[in-house]
């Protein structure tokens, strides 16, 4: 017992915390109950993160979004309640293979709930199939608002440092710039890749190689990987995750009215159909903190490099004619 609360079963757990699901006694309901790790000196602004992920969520109501009841300290612990979503994460259910019509309902479904967010100045900063739940009727419900960025609020994260799941973060995510909106536009592109293909986009088996591609590679075409998938739904995911977020849908609702169109469109087979499952090893599918500084070398373009390289050349032509 935890307070009104007996812990029926652990969740889950990450680098931050632990999920248990639990019995709330009092109101006599199942919830989710989610615990801070101590982590001695860094534990103040763990717990002023665990807070701004309560405000987040709180801030939130939307069938498409976990919803949040509240934060309470009990003996020194503190722990968030959360509703408690009796199904299962999105990630689980990709590696068991989804039906294309499934599929767009998950994006509808999220495209709105980020539309709601974004409206209400919430930036959720780490959408992945990780962070989706699906209820037993298949309906997604974004959660996990540990990192989110609360617009009008002060910042919790050190100027230059990178935080996020590395396979997932948009360019800018990843160079330590102002995140927006589009940000999450991005994320939801590379979703909607990974339901359609089994695959995330840019990942290269490991880190360095991923990141590379983030910045470097144009968006693939999911329907290399699937011919049977139609172009427009391929068209909508590769706009979602263009390197310049002036070439993105600027709202989340914008790409939702778009793949409703889609969906419209699917014949009775097409939307029956057996998406492809693959189970990549992904270099990082964690949220993690990158030191500021950590990537110098890639916010260098490519000419720069190139000038380098030149310079590099005839100073190494100068150094052998002098030793002739």
């Amino acid at each position: 017992m935890i307070s009104h609360y007996r812990l029926l079963e652990k969740l889950g757990e990450g680098g931050v915390g632990e999920v248990y699901r639990a019995e709330d006694t009092v109101l006599r309901r199942i919830v989710a109950l989610k615990f801070l790790h101590s982590k001695g000196d860094a534990e103040r602004s763990l717990n002023e993160r665990f807070l701004r992920e309560a405000q987040a969520g709180a801030a939130l109501e939307h069938q498409n979004i976990c919803p949040t009841y509240g934060i309470e300290d009990h003996g020194g612990q503190t722990f968030i309640v959360m509703g408690y979503v009796d199904g299962e994460p999105l990630s689980a259910r990709i590696k068991k293979g989804l039906k294309l019509g499934e599929a767009l309902d998950i994006a509808i479904g999220v495209g709105e709930g980020l539309d709601y967010a974004h409206q209400n100045g919430v930036i959720h900063r780490d959408v992945k199939a990780a962070n989706i739940l699906l209820t037993k009727t298949g309906v997604p419900r974004i959660s996990d608002f540990g990192i989110a960025r609360i617009e009008k609020r002060s910042r919790l994260t050190t100027p230059g440092a990178v935080i996020g799941t590395v396979n997932c973060m948009a360019p800018e995510q990843l160079m330590a710039g102002e995140v927006d909106r589009r940000t999450d536009i991005w994320a939801l592109g590379v979703l909607l890749y990974h339901m359609l293909t089994g695959r995330r986009p840019f990942s290269r088996g490991n880190v360095g190689k991923t990141i590379n591609a983030i910045l470097r590679e144009a968006a693939p075409d999911a329907s290399a990987a699937d011919a049977r998938l139609p172009p427009e739904l391929c068209g909508i995911a590769v706009k979602a995750m263009s390197k310049a977020r002036e070439d993105r849908y600027q709202h989340a609702g914008e790409m939702v009215v778009d793949l409703r169109r889609v969906k419209t469109a699917l014949s009775p087979e097409q939307s029956s159909m057996t998406l492809h499952s693959v189970e990549a090893v992904e270099p990082s599918s964690r949220t993690v903190t990158l030191a500021p500084g950590w990537l110098p070398a890639a916010k260098l373009k490519w000419p720069v490099l190139a000038l380098l390289a030149v310079l590099l050349a005839v100073l190494m032509m100068v150094l052998f004619s002098m030793r002739r």
